[in-house]
Formats: structure tokens, sequence, C-alpha cells
């Protein structure tokens, strides 16, 4: 990654890893986490087998080490989605 810098702040832009927390177990208190990855388009749909939405493409997650803004950044893997399309 080349060296990034805040809008805002001028700070330094650092990746960092997004955490998304389901369901909690009753019995240790433990709640299943994965990292936030890949994204899909607005309209899509959970495959009727598999029940997982496609992926439209990657996500990149940075953080100015300044001001603590959180930035992402989306790489379409498909090329479906163009300037917020």
């Amino acid at each position: 990654m080349a060296d990034r810098e805040c809008p805002d702040c001028k700070g330094k832009l650092t990746e960092v890893k997004l955490i998304g927390t389901g369901w909690e177990n009753p019995l240790t208190g433990i709640a299943v986490q994965t990292e936030l990855r890949i994204f899909s388009e607005a309209d899509a749909q959970r495959g009727s087998f598999s029940g997982v939405f496609p992926a439209a493409g990657k996500v990149e997650s940075l953080m100015c080490a300044d001001c603590g803004r959180i930035f992402l950044y989306g790489s379409a893997a498909t090329g479906k989605i163009k300037n917020g399309e």
C-alpha cells in the first residue's frame, strides 16, 4: 500500500480490520466474529441454495493515526460497479 494521507488532517492512514460481531453463545458468552472484507451491490439477494450474498468486490479499510477517521475503499471484482453506480 502506498502511503496515503487523511484528507481532513493530513495524518497518516494505516490499515485496520473491521470486525463484524454476530450472535452470542448463551452458554459461553462468546460472540461469533468475522473480518469484513467484501461487499455486495445494494440490490443483491441471498443465494437460494447457499444463503450467501454474491460478492461484488473487496473492501480496504484505513484509519487516520491522528484524527481516528476511518475510510473504506472498494475495488470491484466484477467490473459492474463504476463511479458509485
